[in-house]
C-alpha cells in the first residue's frame, strides 16, 4: 500500500530522507500543501493512481481524507479532493489508539518523533468498514460525507467516535489539535 504523503517529510533531517526513500520505494504521491500547482498535479497523478489501481497495475492508496491527524476521539471534517473522480469504491477504515496522545502525534518533524517515540506501548485498533461506492448522482462532497458519517455511525461502542464536523480543522500544529479536541470532548 501507498500514501498521499506531505513532501515536508523529504526536508527533516535524517528521518525524512529515511522516510523520505521509503515512500519513493512504496510508490507515495508527496503533495505540498501550500502550493496549489502541486496540489492541481497530485490530482492528476491521483485519477491516474486510480486507473492503475482498477487495471491491478499498482497497489492500494491510503489517503488520509481529513488532511491531518487528530487525537482518535473524534473525525474532523473531510477535504473532498479526496473523493473526486472516484469512481471505485473506497474501504473505509479507522483507527483507534488506547493511548490517546499516539492519535494525534506525527512524524512530521524530529520533535514529534522522539516524542512518539517516548510514549508508552499503545494498542491500535483497526476498524475495516464495509466498502462504499460512489452512486451516480454523487458529487465529491456527497460521497465524502456518506463515508464519514458511515464512519461515525459504525465505531465501536466502546470507542464512539465524536462528529468534529463543524470544528474548523486546525493547523497542523498539533498542540492546538489537542487543545481544540480537548474543548469538545
Amino acid at each position: 500500500m501507498s500514501f498521499v504523503a506531505d513532501n515536508a517529510i523529504r526536508r527533516f533531517f535524517i528521518i525524512g530522507r529515511i522516510w523520505g526513500c521509503v515512500a519513493e520505494m512504496i510508490d507515495c504521491l508527496f503533495l505540498s500543501r501550500s502550493n496549489e500547482s502541486s496540489r492541481q498535479q497530485v490530482r492528476t497523478q491521483l485519477m491516474e493512481r486510480i486507473r492503475e489501481i482498477s487495471a491491478g497495475q499498482k497497489p492500494r492508496l491510503a489517503i488520509f481524507p481529513e488532511g491531518t491527524t487528530s487525537n482518535g476521539r473524534g473525525i474532523l471534517s473531510f477535504k473532498y479532493g479526496a473523493f473526486e473522480g472516484m469512481t471505485t469504491c473506497v474501504q473505509p477504515v479507522t483507527l483507534n489508539y488506547s493511548n490517546k496522545e499516539w492519535g494525534y502525534c506525527s512524524v512530521w518533524s524530529e520533535v514529534y518523533f522522539a516524542y512518539i517515540m517516548s510514549l508508552p506501548r499503545s494498542k491500535i485498533t483497526v476498524n475495516i468498514l464495509p466498502p462504499q461506492s460512489a452512486q451516480a448522482d454523487d458529487t465529491p462532497q456527497t460521497y465524502g460525507d456518506r463515508v464519514r458519517e458511515m464512519m461515525l455511525r459504525e465505531s465501536s461502542s466502546d470507542n464512539k467516535l465524536l462528529d468534529f464536523q463543524h470544528i474548523h480543522n486546525p493547523s497542523r500544529t498539533h498542540n492546538h489539535i489537542g487543545a481544540i479536541l480537548d474543548r469538545h470532548t
